[in-house]
């Protein structure tokens, strides 16, 4: 069995992996509470509204004050319930309307009283939801009820709410020391949000590939909401004897992807280390590529040092141009479906694109490669033969950015171009968006042609290519098209014009 199928692909060098920064990200706002009340340039009143959390909310110093460095959410008794009949009044504010983002990362260090009926919460809405809730979306960065030892961290959406999809899980509950100042964080991404408490990952709800609707509506921008609230369904009735509650905020800190800092190389899953002799065969042995400007052609016979590669040089494309990719991975022989080889064939290809250089892969490609039987041997190919078109978006001329493609293993989905590679392997490959512009072209990898007498010489170049040689008045004097290789022509005495054109059609003029 021979399958050809898609994928984009190219050589790299190894990288220490864990040799990245530990900083991947930028603050953009933060607010340590430190004046005589809140900032109104960020963050309003919350709004009475109808649902639980909101149904005591009140526009009040009372409850929403700040103080020696500490921004104080309170519920508290109303003790004069003549003009607001509620019997308690609650306190949150919120950046909507005047602070918004579309991912990043969210860290927000409070502490909170505990108590019977209380419920503060840290979490985000949709700017412009255009849908009904939960099909708008929400994040709920932390919640707490009563005096648990525990927080819940949780989206909502269509998917998880109305159709009750439960995998993957939307919530999870973590411990935590409920008498002291914590940090929790989000960290928002275009295919997972990952929940965090002190920096240490809680949990993960990710984007996956569903015929269900409704799964993803976290694609717009959200802004943040701080409370302090009380009663309800969830939390049950308040005692009263235990309040006032109290939401105390240290400071609220937005980030984005740091533009500056390294890309994340995925880590290694597995039972046996990257580098054991059981990966021997788990490589790619040909890669090439036509249509940039600084064509690849890498052929190899042994798996490299690492899992991880990183390509040496940048791959030079022109925006609005299209290039193609062509994969060969190392095979041990016929497909089989009683044993498996530790070889590519019983991995997916997945591919993703970062065109404007900002860090985060925000074009990912469809899987390539069949789930392997379900009585769990066998695997997907016989040789591994693979080539893709990719059309550079226009929009991304003179940018930086970079293609990964994911060896995986297909017993499993994979939703996140960061995510721990299982058992596979990974590419890296910087690429250069250059501009339409056929001088450009003329300058970024040109073959270094030379007169030397009566002969014109080209050493070498790869890939495919066509040479023509014209004399001074036009006529065409030699023609051949020729690969991987160079030449030596024989040409008459005076001005000669040799054209080569690449595979790629770009085309390179010499006068001599």
């Amino acid at each position: 069995m021979k399958i050809k199928v898609t994928l984009f692909l190219l050589l790299f060098f190894y990288v220490n992996v864990n040799a990245q920064q530990s900083s991947l990200w930028k603050m953009i706002y933060e607010d340590e509470f430190a004046a005589q009340t809140f900032d109104t340039n960020y963050w309003s009143y919350c709004p009475r509204i109808n649902p639980d959390w909101g149904k005591y909310l009140v526009s009040s110093p009372a409850t929403v004050s700040t103080a020696d460095g500490f921004l104080k959410l309170r519920l508290i008794k109303n003790t004069d319930t003549s003009v607001d009949k509620v019997p308690y009044l609650s306190g949150g504010i919120q950046t909507k309307g005047k602070f918004n983002f579309k991912y990043g990362k969210v860290e927000v260090r409070a502490k909170f009283s505990n108590g019977q009926g209380s419920w503060p919460a840290i979490w985000m809405m949709p700017e412009n939801p255009g849908v009904s809730w939960p099909a708008c979306g929400e994040i709920d960065i932390m919640e707490h009820v009563n005096s648990e030892t525990q927080i819940h961290q949780t989206i909502h959406s269509d998917f998880a709410n109305t159709q009750g999809i439960r995998n993957p899980s939307p919530t999870k509950t973590t411990a935590f020391d409920k008498d002291a100042f914590n940090v929790y964080g989000v960290e928002w991404h275009a295919d997972r949000l990952d929940f965090t408490l002190n920096g240490q990952l809680t949990f993960s709800y990710p984007r996956i590939v569903t015929d269900k609707t409704g799964q993803w509506p976290f694609d717009k921008p959200f802004y943040i909401i701080l409370n302090m609230a009380g009663g309800g369904s969830w939390t049950g009735a308040i005692n009263d004897a235990a309040l006032p509650f109290e939401m105390q905020v240290d400071w609220v800190r937005v980030y984005e992807r740091d533009p500056e800092a390294p890309y994340v190389a995925p880590g290694w899953t597995s039972n046996k280390t990257q580098n054991d002799a059981y990966w021997a065969n788990t490589f790619v042995k040909k890669i090439t590529t036509t249509g940039a400007l600084n064509n690849l052609n890498y052929t190899t016979q042994q798996r490299p040092a690492s899992y991880y590669y990183e390509h040496a040089d940048t791959l030079r494309v022109v925006a609005g141009n299209q290039v193609s990719f062509q994969l060969s991975a190392h095979s041990l022989g016929a497909y089989s479906t009683s044993t498996v080889l530790q070889d590519l064939r019983y991995t997916c290809n997945y591919a993703y694109a970062d065109f404007d250089g900002d860090k985060s892969f925000e074009t990912s490609f469809p899987r390539i490669g069949n789930v392997p039987p379900t009585n769990g041997v066998g695997g997907n190919f016989d040789v591994l033969e693979v080539t893709r078109a990719i059309t550079i978006p226009e929009n991304s001329a003179d940018k930086t950015g970079r293609i990964r493609i994911v060896y995986d293993n297909a017993w499993a989905e994979r939703f996140s171009p960061e995510a721990n590679v299982r058992e596979g392997v990974v590419y890296d490959f910087p690429i250069r968006i250059n501009t339409r512009n056929t001088d450009l072209k003329q300058t970024i990898n040109k073959p270094l042609v030379k007169r030397i007498g009566n002969h014109i010489v080209l050493e070498s170049i790869a890939g495919d290519y066509s040479v023509e040689v014209f004399n001074a008045s036009g006529q065409r004097l030699y023609s051949e098209r020729l690969s991987d290789a160079g030449f030596n022509i024989n040409v008459p005495k005076g001005m000669v014009v040799v054209r080569i054109k690449d595979a790629g059609d770009n085309m390179f003029s010499y006068k001599f």
